[in-house]
């Protein structure tokens, strides 16, 4: 089991609910979000220090920011989608969710396609999404019976999709090719699981928010003890590998705003820590971009 002190806080100012780490090989650049502030981060990482590049202001809650293959990133942003220029300008779609909802964790599918998640600010209502933009605009429905859609990774080979419902305190998974199947537990997690990573060995990566954990299975589900790293002051809501090969592990920590969460902030939440990891990440998939939607059929 590893601990807080193999890994370095990063230099930054302290956040709110930072989340959704992303190396993007193309132009070396880490970036991740906060979720609660709106604020897109976007830095270098040297050997395994993380330093600082940009930091741009959304303007509203942002669930994501994900590489685009034209430059930029493409955000679930609020209650609409947005393309977000490497100058920070803005494109976003109408709201395409409910009052009460907005977009929150996504991630790019290994043929470039977005795969992002809905949940309700007024607590788990068991009718939240997870959707899939096609490459010619079209929104297909992959679940619309989620308690808190969050982590979203694939295996190595990109035929199996893994998914965190928060609520459910479970991982999924299921077949993704042409036909997507139907999801099966993969894990019950003895705690709120959020961020996840799937490593080039095929390992799944589980943050385990309200313990200050994150928790590394096989391919096949079993549970690696051994291989758990622990932050017991922090709750941990992200997990990701950067750096040029891929081998630095950068843990996000934090908190929503909700005043019942703020009375449990931890004096390590908010922040960025980096160290070394004795196994590897795999590289981002890039979005192929096509017309973003103007409403979401339910």
């Amino acid at each position: 089991m590893t601990n807080v002190k193999d890994f370095e806080r990063v230099a930054a100012a302290r956040g709110i609910l930072p989340e959704g780490i992303i190396w993007r090989s193309t132009g070396e650049q880490l970036s991740w979000v906060d979720i609660e502030l709106g604020l897109l981060h976007v830095a270098a990482v040297d050997g395994g220090s993380v330093r600082m590049k940009s930091i741009f202001d959304l303007g509203d809650q942002l669930g994501c920011a994900l590489p685009s293959a034209a430059g930029g990133w493409i955000c679930g942003l609020g209650r609409s989608l947005a393309t977000v220029s490497e100058l920070g300008i803005v494109s976003a779609t109408p709201p395409l969710l409910g009052d009460s909802e907005r977009f929150n964790d996504g991630h790019i599918d290994p043929q470039g396609r977005l795969v992002i998640g809905t949940l309700n600010t007024s607590g788990p209502d068991g009718h939240q999404l997870l959707l899939r933009l096609e490459n010619d605009a079209r929104v297909t429905i992959i679940d619309d019976t989620l308690g808190i859609s969050n982590g979203i990774a694939w295996s190595p080979d990109g035929l199996t999709m893994f998914h965190a419902d928060t609520a459910a305190r479970t991982i999924t998974r299921r077949d993704y090719g042409d036909i997507i199947g139907p999801p099966e537990v993969f894990a019950v997690i003895g705690g709120m699981p959020d961020g996840i990573a799937v490593d080039a060995d095929g390992r799944v990566w589980v943050t385990v928010f309200d313990q200050g954990r994150v928790d590394v299975y096989s391919a096949t589900g079993e549970l690696l003890p051994e291989q758990s790293i622990v932050l017991p002051n922090a709750h941990i809501a992200s997990v990701g590998f950067a750096g040029p090969s891929l081998d630095v592990l950068v843990l996000a920590t934090g908190m929503p705003v909700m005043p019942q969460w703020l009375r449990r902030r931890r004096g390590d939440d908010g922040y960025l820590f980096v160290g070394h990891s004795v196994t590897t990440g795999q590289a981002a998939t890039e979005w192929i971009p096509t017309e973003l939607p103007h409403r979401i059929e339910r």
